[in-house]
């Protein structure tokens, strides 16, 4: 029975060769904390190398990280690199994935994750988004823009305590409104910190604007998270519930917020962010 094991793996070696982004680091990471985590994904495997071990991680594509230890080849998932605290040394006695896997992908949450720029087309109603995977993990919209500013101030934007906001009152559906924010380069508004919310209200009364608008907060995997990629935290939105269904972030501009079901057709007027110049 090994030496079928030993057999099959060494086949998998030469498939594993076609699979450039495979790419592994020599790391250092707590296994102590690790395997004292019951929770996260792990597979233990007899083999007679550590390059059986990481020519096993191409039918367990799942994995992120390997050690090797005394004929046994220990695999555990993307979440084990952030508990085992893992770093990337030379001279570290187990294997972390490089450049892979690194974002979750928004179409399919519960699919492998994205290589690091590795794309995702994510189709919402009529709209369809490409989705990027950059290397700090985080998943974000294609940057389209047309238009850049040099400054806060230009295209109607004005300054604030929020940040550079451009208020905009004609009524877009939800794809729409965030696409005119990135066509200045710009995004849908989202708060940096739960106590921003607060100042949202006096902003746009301010500024004579009332009703609904669109925020930039958007259903991730499972639950809703801002632009940032910062979950909504359920002091920041009045009855929010963070495992709820609904489609698209709504604001109010009454010193009420909230989330609520629109379907895809809604129109809001909206409140853009513009973080760089």
């Amino acid at each position: 029975m090994v030496l079928r094991l030993s057999l099959l793996v060494s086949v998998l070696v030469c498939v594993g060769a076609t699979f450039p982004e495979r790419i592994w680091e020599s790391c250092v990471t707590n296994q102590t904390k690790i395997r004292a985590n019951t929770a996260l994904q792990q597979k233990s495997i007899a083999v007679s190398s550590e390059r059986f071990c990481v020519a096993l991680t191409i039918v367990n594509d799942w994995a992120d990280l390997l050690c090797y230890d005394g004929g046994t080849c220990n695999l555990w998932g993307f979440d084990a690199l952030s508990v085992g605290e893992t770093e990337v040394n030379k001279t570290g006695a187990c294997k972390m994935t490089a450049f892979l896997k690194r974002c979750v992908n928004p179409s399919q949450p519960t699919a492998r994750r994205l290589f690091v720029g590795e794309g995702s087309f994510e189709k919402t109603c009529s709209n369809g988004y490409k989705y990027t995977c950059y290397d700090d993990g985080v998943v974000r919209l294609n940057d389209t823009a047309r238009v850049k500013m040099t400054a806060c101030g230009e295209h109607g934007f004005i300054s604030t305590s929020l940040g550079c906001l451009l208020i905009v009152t004609t009524r877009l559906t939800y794809s729409a409104a965030r696409q005119n924010c990135m066509d200045f380069g710009a995004d849908l508004f989202y708060p940096n910190a739960a106590q921003d919310v607060t100042q949202l209200s006096s902003i746009l009364a301010a500024y004579a604007s009332s009703g609904d608008f669109w925020f930039g907060a958007t259903k991730f995997t499972g639950s809703f998270t801002w632009l940032s990629g910062r979950k909504v935290e359920s002091i920041e939105i009045s009855g929010f519930s963070a495992g709820s269904l609904e489609l698209f972030g709504k604001g109010k501009a009454d010193n009420h917020y909230k989330l609520s079901d629109d379907d895809c057709e809604a129109t809001l007027a909206s409140l853009c962010l513009a973080t760089t110049f």
